[in-house]
């Protein structure tokens, strides 16, 4: 396919997701391309009055294609759906790639909470094993910033909080 008739493709993509209600902010600017080959090369060869004649056949592929990424703000899965078959109607690939927060203060906090929760269970039973019991809390930092990040779970987001714990141990 010739770049001007991919781009017009793209064109037709991006008016079919408009028309399905993706905002041109959503749009994000900027379009990859990327040209994919495909080389295969045969040999037949067949007997021909006590001979054997052979024929090479060698194929190439070329495909130019275009991406763009949309990024929708919502939680609504019909909307998603209809955005992702108004792409596909126009011809398009199309698939959810991540998901995010757009607050993810909350959740990192709960992380926290659940890290440092973490650490003081895994202190008691080190301190346990050792014939101790767990003393005062000492110090507590963050190992890093909280990570938000897409799970394995389709509409999941994984957020995970590494903090340093020390207590005291009493015997």
């Amino acid at each position: 396919m010739a770049q001007g008739e991919v781009q017009e493709k793209m064109n037709k993509v991006i008016d079919a997701l408009k028309a399905a209600g993706v905002k041109d902010e959503a749009i994000l600017p900027g379009q990859a391309s990327g040209v994919t080959s495909f080389q295969s090369s045969s040999r037949v060869c067949n007997p021909v009055n006590n001979t054997t004649v052979c024929e090479n056949n060698t194929q190439r592929l070329s495909t130019l294609e275009k991406t763009t990424i949309i990024r929708l703000k919502t939680k609504d899965e019909s909307m998603i759906n209809s955005v992702l078959n108004a792409a596909k109607s126009a011809g398009a690939s199309a698939g959810v790639e991540g998901y995010g927060l757009s607050d993810a203060s909350v959740a990192e906090a709960q992380a926290r909470q659940k890290a440092v929760e973490n650490a003081k269970e895994n202190a008691i039973s080190m301190a346990a094993a050792a014939g101790g019991r767990l003393g005062d809390l000492m110090d507590i930092s963050d190992y890093s910033l909280p990570i938000v990040s897409s799970s394995d779970q389709p509409g999941m987001v994984d957020v995970t909080s590494y903090v340093v714990v020390t207590y005291e141990m009493a015997i």
